[in-house]
């Protein structure tokens, strides 16, 4: 990533930069999560889609966007399909949060738009503040916030992007069907909020933001239903999905993380 030197040194500009926006972002930007974020508000900028990436961060730093009531559960999931795309949770944030954005600043259609689609309204005013914060971040520190322009170049590089700044959470599709992180082996499994869940074929390679341990109770359900493993292996479940149909993406990515011995 070229962010330290040899003896743990600032790298001028990238290291530098990286801290400058670590610093801004505040709240949310704390701990591994927020360096995840700072890079990719980084990465972003510098492929010409800091927007985009400014968009993903805001809906990142909200603790709910999508509503499931009990007694709806199945049209909401329907409805919030829409929004959903192959490549993962993250390109689906921007979709969220571009068709809200793009409303008439009328409190009752945005409302009605939220009811309709089951959307938390308070997470997306949340969102559309912070994102407005991380565009003047970016713009304060001299980089620039470039509005993409819907194409398979645009997905390519924001998938790139991603890839750079979550490889340290990178995961590939074992046989077993679980999916274990390429340097850890950590045991992982789609949470079932997340898009990709359930999808046939499932991707073969995955970045991933939030993880939460499944209970022990859980983990044995889970394996009883689908696979047949050892019941005492920690299980883990994760969220905030990006999909890769080739490893080459992570790679190039970050060569100096995926280099053996």
């Amino acid at each position: 990533m070229k962010l330290i030197n040899d003896t743990g040194h600032l790298i001028n500009p990238k290291g530098f930069q990286i801290c400058n926006i670590l610093n801004q972002i505040g709240g949310p930007g704390g701990g591994r999560r927020g360096f995840h974020h700072a890079l990719l508000l980084l990465e972003g900028s510098a492929k010409d889609l800091g927007d985009d990436c400014c968009k993903i961060v805001a809906m990142l730093s909200v603790k709910k966007i999508f509503v499931i009531p009990r007694n709806n559960r199945y049209e909401a999931i329907r409805l919030h399909k829409k929004f959903l795309t192959m490549e993962g949770d993250l390109l689906g944030l921007i979709n969220v949060f571009d068709a809200y954005h793009e409303i008439p600043s009328n409190r009752n259609s945005k409302s009605k738009f939220c009811r309709e689609n089951y959307l938390h309204e308070l997470g997306l005013q949340q969102a559309e503040l912070i994102y407005e914060r991380l565009v003047q971040v970016l713009k304060n520190s001299k980089l620039p916030v470039t509005k993409t322009i819907d194409g398979a170049q645009d997905t390519e590089n924001l998938l790139s992007a991603i890839a750079s700044a979550y490889f340290l959470n990178s995961a590939y599709l074992h046989h077993d069907g679980y999916y274990y992180t390429i340097r850890e082996k950590t045991k992982l499994k789609l949470h079932q909020d997340c898009c990709l869940f359930g999808l046939d074929p499932a991707p073969k390679f995955i970045t991933f933001g939030d993880t939460t341990e499944a209970s022990y109770q859980e983990a044995v359900d889970i394996q009883k239903r689908v696979y047949k493993t050892d019941n005492h292996e920690r299980l883990f479940l994760v969220k905030e999905v990006t999909a890769f149909g080739d490893f080459r993406v992570l790679q190039e990515a970050a060569p100096h993380y995926f280099v053996y011995d």
